[in-house]
This record gives C-alpha cells, structure tokens and sequence, in this order.
C-alpha cells in the first residue's frame, strides 16, 4: 500500500505486503523487504534496507539499515524493541517472539560490536528460519551499516 505522495527513486527494491504512508521519500537504491511499515513524512537515505516485518514511526530520518522485526523511530531513527503486534499480527509464536528480543536485546547491548553480538545470538540462542535471516542481514550489511543502538 503506497499511501498518497510517496516518492520512490530509482533502483528501489519494494517487498510484499508493504505500508508507505503519506509523504514517505525513498532515495535511490532503498530495499524494503516484505511486509514493512513506513510511517509518515519518514525519509529513507539512499542505500538503506528496512527489514522484514520492521516498522518505522512517521517523521523518522533513516540513515541506516532497519533490521528485522523492530521498530525504530525519530531524527536519526532509533531502535525501540521488537515489533511484538506486527509479529503476532502475522502468527510468529510466542517463543520465537521471545528468541526475536533476546537477539535483539544482543545485538543492541552497548557491551558488543556487532561482530560479538552476532556470535552470541548464534551461541545462545536456537537457530529458526526468524533468526537465521535475522542473522543473513545482520552479516550484510549495506554500505550505510546497521542501525543496532
């Protein structure tokens, strides 16, 4: 769903399932994988991903990749947990919720890098289809990085 006055540059990659809200800017060469949220007035930098079953708050600045299954908002967006509605809007179990927050709260622990963070989410926590691709986009990161604090 493209609300009214979405811009869309060149080279995006759009995902299924999406929601772009009014007024929403994608630069050229964004990637929003499936069943993303796109509150609005949010501008995306060119480059960027937002990832799967993420949600981002209106009027948000994106300047790096969004992972998957959070939310982030504000001027540079920020991470504020897990989208717990979102995934049990789309019948992700409770304990796979709960292995999603435990990697995210690795991943956004102020004690790791992201190297260290990634290794103990494949140490501490049992591998799914959720986490192994929580894990592929934490690894590829675009040119922009991950937002992970």
């Amino acid at each position: 769903l493209l609300m009214a006055y979405v811009h869309i540059a060149h080279n995006c990659i759009l995902g299924s399932n999406i929601t772009i809200a009014n007024y929403s800017g994608l630069s050229g060469h964004v990637e929003i994988e499936d069943q993303a949220v796109l509150g609005g007035l949010t501008g995306i930098h060119q480059f960027c991903r937002i990832g799967r079953l993420a949600m981002v708050g209106g009027y948000s600045k994106v300047i790096k990749d969004i992972p998957p299954f959070v939310m982030a908002d504000g001027q540079p967006a920020r991470l504020f947990g897990i989208n717990a509605r979102g995934l049990r809007r789309r019948d992700i179990s409770e304990k796979v919720r709960m292995d999603i927050k435990k990697a995210y709260n690795l991943f956004t622990d102020s004690k790791l890098n992201l190297s260290q963070a990634i290794e103990a989410i494949k140490k501490n926590i049992k591998p799914g289809p959720e986490i192994d691709y929580l894990l592929r986009f934490l690894q590829n990161p675009s040119r922009m990085g991950i937002l992970i604090k």
